[in-house]
């Protein structure tokens, strides 16, 4: 049976010398067999047989030609991942002659292998290779091969290039710097191809070239893809990939949290602020989604808030403050938990991280006049957002608050009183919020 093939198939494999892992590919290619039979002692004795195997050097090529030459995709599948961790522990055991087999053999394999995820794992695997090679000065046409691959036509091949750019960025992009040019042109190109796919692989390019922006010539050319990212997310989001439109939000986390000098940022504002508070404001978007794009206005406050009240930007933060507050007042879902993150609660932060990070006269005027027409709506969540807005900014705003405490205290004691019970409840905290932050006025004006 099954079993007792394998079994005779491991006591053979191991009477072989090391330079002879197996016999032959087929008794390899049972053996990988074993690890998708549904049998937990058959699963753990290939896995401990395998354990021992890939400790052996000439493991490597065995496996590279189960890779090329299986007709199944499973056993290809896991013929890579174990080839990887074989590359782990003796890549620097083999020879060059049979080193530049090995890359030469993935290389092709990759454009040649019909199977995603198979295609994939390939990738990490030349990435491994990529990350021992190229900083010792090895593997010269590593990267004219990725730069050809980028330039096909097929979104398959342009798709699993972009990810292997990205792989190699995120390890090594520092080896890149002096390809930015035309690291920045083979995005830009994916950005606007038309497979989706194709699109978000290089989403991700741009997300790990952003780790290693520092000169100013490189910031000028990442700044310049900036619209084609922003277009591309704009796409995601239109075909309903929210996923793919989240994880590019990081691109502009990881801009607003560097070094990069505020400067290089003036152009492009405007057109993040639009972007961002279109996201905010949609309500047939995920709240996830809306919530990860109010993040980026906190982001703002934290990490460059001169940028945003620069003389020249004061109609940007009006405009934010006019989508965010409402926001603010938006119903929350009946089944929602207390801690539970939801556009609204996301707002009021935002709200509270200008009031703490802004200067006072630069946010609270604005914020008042939006408070106090919030509370003279019928809609009790415009009064729960009002309140819990007033609430936020009282960590902040504190002196301006003071000098118009008896109007504010008037909105709270409103809030005491309405009949809902939600905005009786966020007066409370409110009131609490004012009792410290605001004394002693508040003693004051409550008399």
């Amino acid at each position: 049976n099954d079993d007792r093939s394998f079994v005779q198939a491991i006591s053979a494999a191991s009477r072989f010398p090391i330079t002879r892992p197996m016999s032959s590919p087929q008794e390899l290619e049972a053996a990988l067999g074993q690890l998708l039979v549904p049998n937990t002692d058959v699963i753990r004795q290939a896995t401990q047989f395998f354990e021992e195997y890939i400790k052996q050097p000439q493991s490597i090529p065995a496996l590279l030609d189960r890779i090329q030459q299986s007709p199944q995709p499973p056993i290809r599948q896991l013929a890579t991942r174990l080839m990887a961790k074989s590359i782990a522990g003796h890549w620097g055991k083999l020879s060059n002659d049979d080193r530049s087999f090995v890359r030469q053999a993935l290389l092709e394999r990759l454009t040649a292998e019909p199977q995603y995820i198979v295609r994939h794992n390939i990738a990490h695997v030349i990435n491994m290779i990529a990350a021992h090679d190229l900083p010792k000065g090895q593997w010269d046409d590593f990267l004219p091969f990725l730069y050809n691959l980028t330039q096909s036509t097929n979104p398959d091949v342009k798709q699993i290039a972009l990810l292997l750019f990205a792989a190699v960025m995120e390890s090594m992009g520092d080896h890149f710097r002096q390809h930015f040019p035309v690291l920045q042109q083979i995005i830009h190109e994916g950005l606007g191809f038309p497979h989706p796919r194709v699109r978000s692989a290089a989403l991700r390019a741009s997300l790990h070239l952003t780790m290693w922006l520092e000169k100013p010539k490189e910031v000028q050319l990442f700044m310049g893809i900036l619209p084609s990212i922003i277009e591309a997310i704009r796409r995601c989001l239109a075909e309903s990939d929210e996923d793919a439109a989240v994880a590019a939000f990081e691109i502009f986390d990881d801009l607003i949290a560097s070094t990069i000098p505020n400067r290089h940022f003036v152009a492009v504002l405007p057109a993040l602020t639009q972007f961002f508070l279109e996201i905010a404001s949609n309500r047939a978007l995920l709240i996830n989604t809306r919530d990860r794009s109010l993040d980026f206005f906190i982001w703002m406050t934290k990490y460059k808030p001169k940028l945003l009240v620069r003389k020249q930007n004061a109609q940007i933060l009006s405009q934010i403050l006019s989508v965010v507050f409402p926001i603010c007042c938006e119903e929350e879902p009946d089944d929602v938990e207390d801690d539970e993150p939801t556009p609204n609660r996301i707002a009021t932060q935002v709200i509270g991280h200008f009031g703490a990070n802004l200067p006072t006269k630069t946010i609270f005027p604005a914020m008042l006049r939006l408070v106090t027409e919030a509370m003279a709506s019928p809609n009790p969540w415009h009064k729960h957002g009002a309140l819990s807005a007033l609430a936020i900014l009282a960590q902040g705003c504190t002196d301006a608050m003071k000098e118009c405490l008896p109007t504010l205290i008037q909105m709270v004691f409103a809030g005491l009183a309405d009949p809902v019970t939600k905005v009786k409840e966020v007066a409370c905290i409110a009131l609490s919020t004012f009792s410290e932050h605001l004394i002693p006025e508040i003693g004051r004006a409550s008399c």
